[in-house]
């Protein structure tokens, strides 16, 4: 009997663990709305498609073909226009799922030092138009993506609220313009046009960090990573 009773504490006691972790799970803010959400992945020919353009700060560049970018615009074109479907987008990254951070220098801020040029990073995530939407993210402030922003059009950025107050403290961040440091040839500044609620990068992040949102036709520092549509 003494020996069940402790069989039973040890249940007990493992059960009681497991529904605090479910619960405060539950309670965490990730800063989207998954319910409702189906997600898949797109992996094309990288043969056909990719070509390794050496590397940048540890990260592998590649050159991708320009007719990508019009797949995936096609592929969540047609997701959008399926019986039943409110939203349809994609990223590179997926939420709580990583993404890698890059450097980046504000325009007209002066840099002193390789630390100090170091010390502003941010996540980067690509995506098509009306990501925001499909992830339920809020637009806090400015505008999203639309069909105006494209690979000729002059490049732009949506960036989080955490990376607003920590870069520009106390000051409208849209209008301002940052560069990605270390990148390949041909990048240029990117003017932010909207500021957008927290996601997590991680479950294991305990706070929000700063992230940037570009656009996916307007990328040219490419790093391995697959294209998901929601």
């Amino acid at each position: 009997m003494i020996v069940e009773i402790a069989m039973a504490l040890v249940l007990l006691i493992g059960a009681g663990l497991t529904i605090n972790s479910f619960l405060r799970l539950q309670a965490v803010d990730y800063g989207c709305d998954p319910k409702g959400l189906l997600t898949f992945q797109v992996r094309l020919p990288r043969a056909q498609y990719v070509k390794e353009a050496g590397t940048v700060g540890g990260f592998q560049i590649v050159d991708i073909n320009p007719v990508v970018p019009l797949f995936f615009n096609k592929i969540v074109e047609t997701l959008a226009g399926i019986p039943g479907v409110k939203a349809g987008a994609g990223t590179t990254y997926m939420p709580l799922g990583g993404a890698p951070s890059r450097s980046f220098t504000v325009e007209g801020r002066e840099i002193h030092s390789e630390s100090e040029a170091e010390a502003s990073t941010a996540a980067f995530y690509s995506v098509t138009p009306n990501y925001f939407g499909a992830m339920k993210i809020p637009l806090l402030r400015g505008r999203d993506f639309t069909a105006r922003d494209n690979g000729g059009s002059p490049w732009v950025a949506v960036i989080s609220q955490t990376m607003a107050r920590r870069y520009w403290p106390g000051s409208d961040p849209v209008g301002q313009r940052f560069t990605i440091t270390g990148a390949a040839a041909g990048e240029r500044p990117r003017e932010v046009i909207g500021v957008v609620g927290d996601v997590r990068r991680s479950r294991r992040d305990r706070e929000f960090r700063p992230a940037v949102y570009i656009l996916h036709e307007q990328q040219l520092l490419h790093t391995q990573g697959d294209l998901s549509t929601r």
